[in-house]
């Protein structure tokens, strides 16, 4: 880079505690690679540094006096008047503002106007917002109205795959945002030994991984009731973070009474892989019970083939596209039967009959060909 050429700064604005969340690593790195100066600012948790370098990205995590206070809408909106507060009197300096998913938009937009006239903002939409499934109908109110206010004043929008952007062109009647998926790193990871080891598994065993966030709508609760009438010849490890400490509560006392069924907390992005290999078939299951499901197009898929797993997918719009009958089996439902009918048929052909369409994806569907894109829309604003 020229000495004289300005170093741009990018503050990426995460709202989770920025331990597992990968997509938003590789893309710290990916800019800093591309000569940006990046810090990430996420959410602090007890036990969790202030701040700290992450693979040599600074991280600030804002620690709230109000963050144990009442979940009344009056304290939660006060709880966001100190976040605002401590990010803009810290972080009003940056000239992007790269905010994952809607949350953290406001903040961004509000720097812009207020504080930074001269800084860009950049959504990145991991999910299609709008048609969210949440706990509460007063947080989707709340998603869609930052959202519509904000999506046209942007100065860059992107999301995770072709559907998600198409609908929200249609939606919003704006252009579409670019794609950038939420793939995994291209690397040669090698098949080993991690989960027979840590569970004391033959080695005839098969296991059967189900990684990501431990919730609702992923198809967690139809694999547990497959494997609890299969044979410990076939094994269920469950590898991620749950939603709640009772879904972890209820996940362990369901699966207590079975010898094939585990439960493994998720583990950091640089080990994940490693893990992901000492699998037999990686599970996708996100079911159709919203839109933005239909739509989705997860990390876990893309770890999956990585690692040379081939995959049991639910049948949405772009696995049925991607997968198909080469790279593993989509299911017609998502039930305890299907699941066990499209591991027989998976394990019946061999992993080494998948091998080669595998590696085929592997090399298409990889960050190093997504960051280009990612580092484009960040170029082109300058």
């Amino acid at each position: 880079m020229n000495s004289n050429q300005k170093t741009y700064k990018v503050a990426i604005l995460v709202f989770n505690n920025f331990l597992y969340d990968s997509r938003v690593l590789r893309e710290a790195i990916s800019l800093n690679k591309g000569g940006y100066e990046v810090k990430v600012i996420a959410f602090h948790e007890e036990g969790l540094p202030e701040f700290e370098h992450k693979e040599g990205i600074p991280v600030y995590r804002i620690k709230l006096k109000s963050r144990n206070w009442s979940k009344n809408i009056i304290v939660q909106i006060f709880k966001w008047i100190e976040l605002f507060y401590r990010i803009i009197k810290n972080h009003r300096d940056a000239d992007f503002y790269h905010a994952c998913d809607v949350f953290p938009l406001p903040v961004g937009m509000f720097i812009k106007k207020f504080f930074n006239k001269n800084a860009k903002v950049v959504y990145d939409a991991h999910e299609l917002e709008f048609a969210r499934t949440v706990d509460r109908k007063s947080i989707g109110n709340i998603l869609g109205f930052i959202e519509s206010r904000y999506i046209r004043k942007v100065d860059a929008m992107m999301t995770v795959s072709a559907p998600i952007a198409e609908a929200y062109a249609e939606h919003y009647n704006i252009t579409p945002p670019k794609v950038v998926m939420n793939c995994a790193y291209k690397q040669d990871v090698v098949p080993n030994q991690v989960f027979r080891k840590k569970f004391k598994l033959r080695k005839e065993q098969k296991i059967i991984l189900y990684q990501g966030m431990l919730k609702h709508g992923r198809g967690i609760e139809q694999l547990i009731e497959a494997f609890k009438t299969l044979p410990d010849d076939y094994v269920l490890v469950l590898l991620g973070i749950p939603s709640s400490k009772d879904y972890k509560e209820n996940l362990n006392k369901e699966i207590a009474p079975f010898k094939n069924i585990f439960f493994h907390l998720g583990v950091p992005p640089h080990e994940l892989l490693a893990y992901t290999a000492s699998a037999d078939i990686g599970a996708y299951l996100t079911l159709k019970i919203n839109r933005n499901h239909e739509l989705a197009l997860g990390n876990k898929l893309f770890e999956y083939l990585h690692a040379g797993l081939p995959v049991l997918s639910s049948d949405l719009i772009l696995t049925r596209q991607i997968v198909g009958d080469k790279l593993g089996c989509v299911l017609d439902e998502v039930t305890p039967e299907d699941i066990k009918k499209g591991i027989y048929t998976i394990l019946e052909n061999g992993k080494s009959h998948y091998q080669e369409a595998i590696k085929e994806a592997a090399n298409i569907y990889n960050w190093e060909n997504q960051e280009k894109i990612m580092l484009d829309i960040y170029d082109n604003l300058k």
